[in-house]
């Protein structure tokens, strides 16, 4: 089990076969490879009242995770970006069982998908908003 939620997502994405390496809030400068995900927990945490007197309330947390990866080669100046590897990323974390969350988690969905590019960093930055619905 994972003492966290982050990382029962971080174990979903670096073993999703993407080649990708997962840090909790940031990568800081311990990033080796070109292309990896961050992962902020706790965007937004809202209250489900399920039962009597919130006997078995539940909520609904938002987590961020962000791909980074190059935008462009800096040899022949062509695109470095792998279109293909957000949607890849969604398809690993949409639906997925989070088992090693530290509590139970009912769902976990891609609510939806920003694309920014940092020009100047040289970066393809999506921003992924899953929507978890878990027990407090």
């Amino acid at each position: 089990m994972s003492a966290s939620l982050g990382g029962a997502i971080k174990t979903v994405v670096e073993a999703a076969g993407l080649g990708l390496s997962a840090y909790r809030d940031d990568a800081g400068k311990a990033t080796t490879s070109t292309k990896w995900v961050t992962i902020a927990e706790g965007i937004v945490i809202t209250n489900e009242s399920l039962g009597d007197a919130g006997a078995s309330d539940a909520v609904t947390e938002l987590v961020q995770v962000d791909l980074w990866q190059p935008w462009r080669s800096t040899g022949a100046g062509g695109a470095a970006e792998d279109y293909d590897l957000a949607d890849q990323l969604c398809r690993a974390l949409h639906g997925v069982r989070l088992t090693g969350a530290p509590t139970t988690v009912r769902s976990c969905t891609v609510d939806d998908v920003v694309r920014l590019v940092e020009r100047e960093e040289n970066l393809v930055h999506h921003a992924i908003t899953l929507r978890i619905r878990r027990e407090r």
